[in-house]
């Protein structure tokens, strides 16, 4: 279990940094199935959860994603991802769950929905679904597959909502 966490943390801590060096103090609220949730600790108005993968598709190549469901302050669930690679440009990268498949905009190693109303299907179907598949392909044209468990996705949510809640 450890073995899964520390990546997972990492990630976080290093897409962070990059991201905004700022928000760098990141504080785990919580545990829930597959998925953490985390505060910062100078402004708790930006709430996340994360999660890793359970399988990644080729195993012969090496890379660390991870899914982020984001919310800082009263704005709406914002759901993305870090590759851990980076993608081809021009490409899209795809997320299915149940019936659905959504696809993201891409750049560096970045993904994420283009509306608030994919944003929203996907949020829903994550609550609903028990595992979500995301595809995309490198900027070396390898195509990859990580398939996330929704284990404790819900409970996550609402602990985020209570810890940032939308008015």
């Amino acid at each position: 279990m450890l073995k899964k966490v520390i990546p997972l943390i990492l990630s976080i801590f290093i897409l962070i940094v990059n991201t905004n060096p700022s928000l760098a103090d990141t504080v785990l609220r919580g545990k829930y199935g597959d998925w953490n949730v985390f505060t910062n600790s100078a402004d708790e108005t930006m709430c996340f959860i994360a999660s890793i993968p359970i399988k990644q598709l080729p195993t012969s190549k090496n890379w660390n994603p991870t899914f982020y469901l984001a919310k800082y302050g009263q704005n709406a669930i914002q759901p993305s991802i870090n590759a851990g690679y980076k993608y081809r440009a021009g490409t899209q990268a795809t997320i299915k769950i149940l019936e659905y498949t959504l696809q993201l905009d891409t750049e560096g190693q970045g993904a994420w929905l283009g509306t608030q109303e994919a944003e929203k299907i996907l949020i829903d179907a994550m609550k609903k679904g028990t595992s979500m598949v995301v595809k995309g392909e490198s900027e070396f044209n390898t195509l990859t597959t990580d398939t996330y468990s929704l284990k404790g996705v819900t409970r996550s949510i609402q602990e985020m909502n209570k810890l940032c809640p939308t008015k």
